[in-house]
């Protein structure tokens, strides 16, 4: 049998930002939100902190060119 998620994806997160997600989070504090688009290494926290149980990271996070040329230490480097 197939496992369901049970988070809901909230796209694009930067549209609304942290506090968007906030509000979310107060009226529905039972469904587990993960804010996706727009979510960096410097605001990810502040979306734990309004109530996102995961985020979805990607562009922000890795440097894709570097990471499609296969540069290793250019993909930590931009993690950073």
């Amino acid at each position: 049998m197939a496992r369901r998620r049970s988070d809901r994806q909230v796209f694009p997160a930067a549209s609304g930002g942290p506090s968007h997600l906030q509000a979310i989070h107060a009226v529905c504090p039972h469904i587990p939100l993960c804010p996706t688009g727009g979510v960096s290494a410097t605001n990810m926290l502040d979306y734990f902190k309004a109530g996102a149980m995961v985020v979805g990271v990607g562009n922000n996070i890795i440097d894709q060119k570097a990471a499609g040329g296969r540069r290793r230490a250019q993909v930590i480097k931009h993690r950073s």
